[in-house]
């Protein structure tokens, strides 16, 4: 795990207030396959010093985490490699303002927040993340709240956490912050990993602190 990997995971672990391509019969922790881990951060029964050895856990092993909870979602298995060909080691969200209080930066996972508002939609947009013409899913959140970009936060159901610090390293991309009405940008090889985005929708949430 590369020292950027290794602070984020540690800070994840934290902020979560969890208890920081292989096939899905290589032993994990306790002695459990990747399937079974999969199957038990889907129906969210790991515990918080579970969780915490999964985001510890070498690159190629929560891999296989996700390749094996992406297959029992009904993503085809052909294309669970594919897609999971195509996540750096090291995550980076390029696209975006880094400057915080801008409508369109980074958001960070958060384990508790005010103002929990779930997605209630999502589309497809070529340019969300910038001028890179491919398409990506927007996920838009009608808040009854407004506050300054840089204290808005996500976090979603166990899988989903999990596939998206695999995915994007635990940062994700906003698409306007500053109104009520806010979104995220997301490419689609994450949301793919996640389940689609039918279940990210049902297990994406934004609140601040």
């Amino acid at each position: 795990m590369t020292k950027t990997k290794q602070r984020t995971c540690f800070a994840l672990a934290f902020l979560l207030n969890v208890s920081c391509s292989n096939r899905s019969t290589e032993p994990t922790p306790s002695g459990q396959t990747p399937g079974d881990i999969a199957s038990r951060l889907i129906a969210g029964t790991v515990s918080t010093e579970e969780f915490q050895q999964l985001l510890a856990l070498p690159e190629r092993k929560q891999r296989a985490i996700v390749r094996a909870g992406a297959i029992q979602l009904g993503v085809q298995e052909r294309v669970v490699d594919s897609l999971l060909a195509t996540v750096p080691s090291d995550k980076k969200v390029t696209a975006g303002s880094q400057v915080l209080g801008a409508c369109d930066q980074n958001v960070e996972w958060s384990s508790w927040g005010y103002g929990a508002t779930r997605a209630y939609s999502y589309w497809v947009e070529q340019y969300c993340d910038g001028s890179d013409p491919d398409n990506d899913y927007v996920f838009g959140f009608n808040t009854t709240w407004r506050v300054d970009a840089d204290r808005i936060r996500w976090y979603g159901t166990s899988w989903i956490n999990f596939a998206f610090y695999v995915a994007y390293g635990g940062k994700l991309l906003s698409h306007g912050l500053c109104g009520y009405g806010k979104t995220l940008c997301l490419g689609t090889n994450g949301v793919t990993l996640a389940g689609g985005p039918g279940a990210v929708k049902l297990g994406l949430y934004l609140w601040y602190n």
